[in-house]
């Protein structure tokens, strides 16, 4: 198995720490869900979704990319009005 680089280590650490809170989270959401007897909205729903695979894929993108690979982020229009 290879090592994380210097430069990666700090960074996957951070990302394993937001995904551990982000756990943490959706089962609240799950929870509340449930106690409210309310679903949670499609739309919420299909944002979140949609920002997981966007995750996903540039996780996919990391594990899988050769060294000489360029990577451009995809930012969607909302995303763009925050720049």
């Amino acid at each position: 198995m290879k090592l994380h680089t210097v430069r990666q280590r700090p960074v996957i650490f951070r990302l394993q720490t937001l995904l551990d809170e982000s756990l943490a989270v959706s089962r609240a959401v799950l929870d509340n869900t449930l106690e409210d007897v309310e679903p949670l909205p499609k739309s919420t729903y299909a944002v979140l979704s949609d920002q997981l695979k966007e995750i996903d894929r540039i996780l996919r993108l990391s594990a899988n990319a050769m060294p000489e690979m360029r990577f451009t982020p995809r930012i969607s229009c909302d995303d763009q009005k925050n720049y």
